[in-house]
């Protein structure tokens, strides 16, 4: 597609809004818009209420539009947003469909006719496709034709095929032969193929003779189909292109599926454009089989994604990794964390933890120092909870060591950290060993002494070490500022709903590890 007719399928939307448009009144309005862009516009958001009575003059005020682009894309934006009429178009409008199809020069005609909708009167049809056999454009001739003719009987696909091998440009033959081969039989896939291998220019060759062997229905015609490509790429010119193929080259035998695998890697890390780097990076991770590799070019990717500047696109890659997110060895979670750290956005941080958030890896930063009277940290969070909190207090648990977290939970630990000391003094000795102490408030947990004496004693190991992080999250009882003065001196998250939500999770991350 040329940059003339780029972005034509991209029809013009209309905006949401409550009440209905009075068309009549909406087009003796538009008659005051003398730009192209608006004009269109406009009568694509009318387009939406027109009815069999507005139709005609709403396509009679798209002839006022004079630029060809914006008049096609107003044509093909008005029949989109009246779906409901254009199977039953009055003939005055199919008149009009015609003209403005038909005024158009032929470049921007062959574009319409692959993006007006198929679902017109018959008699409309018949016109449109006339037009389409009648581009000068071999290639734009068939895109028309494939779009009227989705689904063609044996002969007429043959015909198409036989269209398809007569193009002269390499990639636009190869483009062709991809665009038809859905469409092939078995034998005609074959000989499609064998048009395909046939072209001179390598890396159209490649493209080619990969689109169409993956119609094959046999997975070891497949196989060797994929052998042969994997040889035409060692000629191809375009490195963005040999590596798109070589990452498509799914069904190679083992042994050249581990030499290809090496060779994506290779590939990936070599381009320039960082963003590039990174998603090739990404791409190739997911096809290599080694373990090793597989971490190294994941490593990587993020390490170019960082020298991406724009931080929205930076981010947007980031999310690239949620797929196998799961998966992700500690190494690549740990990285990610630190790269999503470096962002200074804040609402691109929290979309990513929430969306990522149980997949990062959050260590604990090196203290400068230990405090005095402060034991070395054996957690990085001490949970305090109400008995009937427990359900909650065991998923925000659960949620932060998923998250890389030490978490103490009385509940889970206790037993084993009680030995032979008593129960008090196991939970004295978890508070001196935590790095932070998360209350769960609830009118529960607020008339618990064993609650409010946790967080008392924790209060006084803050005064008297100077180190520490005492926070709540606040899942019911009064409001923040009716909270003991203790509780109402240090971090309150505070949840409108009483329920733990991925922000509440995030915020508290941020407070433990800025601690």
């Amino acid at each position: 597609m040329t940059p003339r007719t780029r972005g034509l399928e991209r029809a013009v939307v209309s905006v949401a809004r409550r009440e209905p448009i009075d068309v009549v009144g909406a087009l003796e309005a538009a008659r005051g818009i003398e730009t192209d862009e608006p004009l269109a516009r406009e009568l694509v958001r009318v387009a939406t209420d027109a009815d069999e009575t507005t139709i005609v003059p709403l396509l009679q005020a798209v002839e006022n539009v004079e630029a060809q682009l914006w008049r096609a894309r107003a044509l093909s934006g008005v029949l989109r947003q009246a779906p409901r009429l254009t199977k039953t178009l009055p003939a005055a409008a199919q008149e009009l469909v015609t003209s403005l199809v038909g005024d158009l020069d032929d470049e921007i005609r062959g574009a319409v006719l692959r993006t007006l909708t198929a679902e017109v009167p018959e008699s409309l049809a018949e016109r449109l496709v006339v037009m389409g056999r009648a581009l000068a454009d071999p290639w734009a001739r068939l895109q028309a034709a494939l779009h009227w003719d989705p689904q063609p009987d044996e002969s007429r696909a043959a015909r198409y095929l036989e269209q398809a091998q007569g193009i002269d440009d390499d990639e636009t033959r190869a483009a062709a032969l991809a665009l038809v081969a859905p469409r092939l039989t078995s034998a005609q896939l074959e000989i499609a193929y064998a048009s395909a291998c046939r072209i001179e220019d390598p890396d159209a060759r490649a493209l080619g003779m990969l689109r169409v062997a993956d119609r094959f229905e046999n997975a070891k015609h497949r196989s060797a189909a994929q052998v042969q490509i994997l040889g035409v790429t060692s000629s191809m010119m375009n490195p963005l292109r040999r590596f798109d193929v070589m990452v498509h080259l799914l069904e190679l035998p083992e042994a050249e599926k581990q030499e290809t695998a090496t060779r994506v890697f290779d590939l990936a890390t070599r381009f320039d454009d960082p963003e590039v780097r990174c998603r090739a990076l990404f791409m190739a991770s997911s096809h290599v089989t080694d373990q090793i590799l597989e971490q190294r070019a994941l490593l990587s990717g993020l390490a170019a994604a960082e020298c991406v500047w724009d931080e929205d696109v930076r981010a947007q890659l980031f999310l690239l990794l949620r797929p196998g997110a799961p998966t992700l060895a500690v190494p690549v979670r740990r990285e990610l964390t630190r790269a999503v750290e470096r962002l200074e956005s804040t609402a691109l941080k929290d979309e990513l933890y929430s969306t990522l958030g149980r997949f990062f890896s959050y260590e604990r930063p090196q203290a400068p120092g230990a405090a005095a009277g402060r034991k070395e940290e054996q957690w990085d969070v001490f949970v305090s909870f109400s008995t009937e909190d427990l359900d909650d207090a065991r998923f925000v648990a659960s949620e932060l060591v998923s998250r890389g977290m030490r978490v103490f939970l009385s509940a889970d630990r206790l037993d084993a950290a009680v030995g032979s000391v008593s129960w008090t003094e196991a939970i004295d000795q978890a508070l001196l060993e935590s790095r932070a102490l998360l209350v769960l408030l609830t009118e529960e947990a607020l008339a618990s002494k064993w609650v409010r004496e946790e967080w008392r004693k924790y209060y006084r190991l803050i005064v008297e070490t100077e180190a520490g992080c005492l926070l709540t999250l606040r899942l019911g009882g009064p409001p923040i500022n009716e909270l003991p003065l203790t509780l109402r001196m240090y971090q309150c998250i505070d949840s409108d709903t009483g329920r733990i939500e991925p922000g509440h999770l995030t915020r508290i991350l941020d407070i433990i590890r800025g601690a």
